[in-house]
């Protein structure tokens, strides 16, 4: 049988919570399976009830805020990661979630503050930072702030992304 038949889990899931309407993590695998099917509304729905059953579960918070984020609900979302952070706070990924959140809801500053916050925290890959610091100079070059938006730019580059190079002679 396919592992990845997410119609099939997603049913058996429900048939579980038929028999167990109190058990947080069918809700959640449920969502899970939803997520996968790109059924975001359903998948709230259940990550909703898996948070009701249960809130001192980060993953929960952040399934939700990333359903959130994949139908342009970003405040939402951006509440949602800021739950998960509130029980995981030197969880750099997070911080990027909810950044990543605040930027495409045009709240800029915070996007930085969380860019900054992440990059800070992070033992990630140098290619996850190169990344991390081409975005957060993005946003800076928004807000008009053309050296910070140079200096991370230059920052990513070092870090051998390309595209932070080509910025960088923008600059120039």
């Amino acid at each position: 049988k396919e592992l990845r038949d997410f119609k099939t889990a997603a049913a058996d899931f429900s048939s579980f919570i038929m028999l167990r309407p109190a058990e947080a993590g069918a809700f959640r695998n449920r969502g899970n399976a939803y997520m996968e099917l790109t059924l975001y509304d359903k998948a709230i729905e259940d990550f909703t009830m898996a948070i009701a059953l249960e809130n001192d579960n980060a993953s929960v918070y952040i399934s939700r805020g990333d359903a959130y984020y994949n139908t342009g609900i970003y405040g939402n979302a951006a509440r949602d990661y800021t739950s998960a952070i509130a029980i995981s706070p030197e969880d750099d990924a997070l911080y990027f979630r909810r950044a990543e959140s605040y930027r495409h809801g045009k709240q800029f500053e915070s996007a930085i503050d969380d860019y900054t916050r992440g990059i800070e925290l992070s033992t990630e890959s140098e290619s996850d930072m190169a990344d991390a610091y081409l975005v957060r100079g993005s946003v800076y070059q928004t807000l008009g702030q053309l050296g910070k938006a140079s200096a991370d730019y230059k920052k990513a580059c070092s870090f051998g992304n390309g595209d932070g190079c080509g910025k960088t002679t923008r600059f120039k």
